[in-house]
């Protein structure tokens, strides 16, 4: 299976593994407001962590790779793709609005995530 998506600045991005799993998470959404930057970078990191903590308890996933385009805080639901086969165990993490597609071996859609 073959794992499609628009990465960074837009450009397609092909993944491929011997097993593809995917789901739809919802995370903890907040809006950080702060009297100044070392408190809001405290709150940032804390609301950051459990997110991950949140997708990590919802799919069992490990080594988490981000492909948003605004802060995870801010998303509510995040698309969630684990990739796994002999020689790899990855996780992409996008927001709702990034295109992702499940392709066959033969670059055929399977299906639109």
């Amino acid at each position: 299976m073959i794992l499609q998506y628009k990465g960074f600045n837009n450009n397609w991005s092909y993944e491929e593994a011997e097993t593809i799993t995917l789901a739809t998470v919802e995370v903890t959404k907040a809006k950080i407001e702060a009297n100044d930057s070392d408190e809001e970078l405290c709150l940032i990191k804390d609301i950051s962590e459990k997110i991950d903590q949140e997708i990590r308890e919802a799919t069992n996933c490990a080594n988490i790779t981000y492909v948003t385009k605004k802060p995870i805080y801010e998303l509510g639901y995040v698309k969630v793709a684990m990739l796994s086969d002999k020689s790899k165990d990855c996780t992409y993490v996008f927001d709702m609005n990034t295109e992702v597609y499940l392709l066959n071996n033969s670059g055929k859609t399977v299906r639109k995530v």
